[in-house]
């Protein structure tokens, strides 16, 4: 027998029901067989049917949940910087400006306040 729709299993020649998981979207884990659950901040998947999700390391984070791609990971700035978001680094307030506000796992800073 085949699976129910949207589910799969780990590898060919599966011989029990049991075996059938739900295949999650790019950007979820399975946190169990029936329950697919988004990465949180901080973390990827970009392939379908993962039962985990990357990390993108100490010191960077995404800009939502449910990323897809290493890219989406962004370094998170301290308070004296910005993101650039395009050059994916934190950059110093140039003269003439501040951030008093470090960034955070779901806040980032990407601009600085003029005096």
């Amino acid at each position: 027998d085949d699976c129910p729709a949207s589910y799969t299993t780990n590898s060919t020649g599966s011989i029990l029901s049991t075996e059938c998981y739900v295949e999650c979207e790019a950007g979820q884990k399975a946190t169990d067989r029936t329950t697919c659950m988004d990465c949180p901040y901080g973390e990827y998947q970009p392939s379908t049917g993962a039962n985990t999700c990357f990390s993108c390391g100490q010191g960077n984070t995404t800009h939502q949940e449910k990323s897809t791609d290493i890219t989406d990971c962004q370094p998170i700035c301290t308070a004296g910087q910005y993101l650039n978001v395009s050059a994916r680094e934190c950059i110093d307030c140039p003269l003439g400006s501040f951030n008093p506000d470090a960034g955070n796992e779901t806040f980032f800073v990407d601009m600085c306040e003029s005096c």
